[in-house]
């Protein structure tokens, strides 16, 4: 019984045994505008927000101001330049602390930013908000945070920033909760097969 040595090119070896590449990609921008709400990004790991700058934009409010949405803690207060992010819920509470660094512009009632965190089921409809992080409105330059309780785990919440009576305003974003480590793979002693193939 002859055995024969199988010699192929690299390249494919590549086609017949997959290699997979991973990557770590940058965080989205938010979605901001008219349609901000319906548009906002998901960030696929809310902990890799930590660092994260941004700002504000004087794009116009979205199509429907979840400050006055029922029960809403941000009653009064008006949007004109909001921006939105998206996350999954990975543990029932989470603590997002928002530092403004500059603002500009804004009217008599001074500068700084509002956020607010969201459950939304509609974003066309006053009625699609519920709040699980009560509103914070900061005059700059103070941080504050948001802390969302009664998280279901796995559920997209949307988080909301949005300039003070129409302050431009920079920020950086640090999440305050606590990252659980991750268990290491198990990985089996030996691998067990026929030594010929």
């Amino acid at each position: 019984m002859k055995r024969y040595l199988l010699t192929l090119p690299l390249f494919v070896w590549g086609l017949i045994l997959p290699v997979q590449l991973f990557a770590q990609p940058g965080n989205p921008d938010p979605s901001i505008g008219p349609f901000g709400c319906e548009n906002a990004p998901l960030v696929c790991n809310i902990f890799d927000l930590t660092g994260y700058t941004g700002a504000t934009s004087s794009s116009g409010s979205s199509t429907v101001c979840p400050f006055g949405s029922p029960g809403s803690s941000c009653q009064g207060l008006t949007c004109e330049n909001n921006i939105w992010f998206s996350f999954t819920a990975n543990l029932p509470t989470m603590e997002i602390e928002i530092n403004p660094t500059s603002c500009s512009g804004g009217g008599p009632n001074g500068q700084g930013l509002t956020g607010a965190i969201y459950q939304v089921t509609d974003c066309t409809n006053l009625n699609g908000f519920t709040e699980v992080a009560p509103c914070f409105s900061s005059g700059f330059p103070e941080p504050f945070t948001l802390e969302a309780t009664g998280l279901t785990v796995g559920e997209i919440y949307v988080v909301m920033l949005d300039g003070i009576a129409g302050s431009i305003c920079e920020f950086e974003i640090n999440v305050l909760t606590p990252v659980s480590p991750t268990p290491p793979p198990i990985i089996p002693p030996s691998i067990v097969g026929p030594g010929t193939v």
